[in-house]
């Protein structure tokens, strides 16, 4: 019997509220809660450094005509949605927009990250 063919990467919708966005596939979210960082001594190594950190989801979008990024630059409070290629369902609660939102002229597209108190993940049904 073949084995499934599993969809990892590729085309994702994200939503900021009702608005939703026309990005390119790269589209990064990084809900982790701390970050580390390895110290040593003049002995050697000596263990880490903990830091917490904000969840965030970041991608470049397309600038379209139903998208604004000066409208967007004002998001706060916000629910930000990422629904991968997958299925897996991406959520950050109380986001910002973070940063600012240059558009390229030559290529139609702006960077926009997003910022916010919690991030969950839902798996996709099975």
């Amino acid at each position: 019997m073949a084995e499934k063919v599993e969809i990892v990467g590729g085309f994702c919708t994200i939503r900021v509220g009702s608005t939703i966005l026309r990005g390119e596939a790269d589209v990064t979210v990084d809900f982790a809660e701390v970050e580390r960082e390895g110290r040593t001594g003049v002995s050697g190594p000596v263990g880490a450094v903990e830091r917490k950190v904000i969840p965030m989801i970041e991608g470049t979008f397309y600038k379209v005509t139903s998208t604004n990024p000066i409208l967007l630059n004002r998001i706060r409070d916000a629910t930000v949605t990422v629904e991968g290629p997958d299925g897996t369902t991406y959520t950050l609660s109380n986001a910002w927009q973070a940063g600012r939102v240059p558009v390229s002229m030559a290529n139609g597209t702006f960077p926009c990250k997003f910022e916010g108190l919690k991030g969950t993940i839902k798996d996709p049904p099975t």
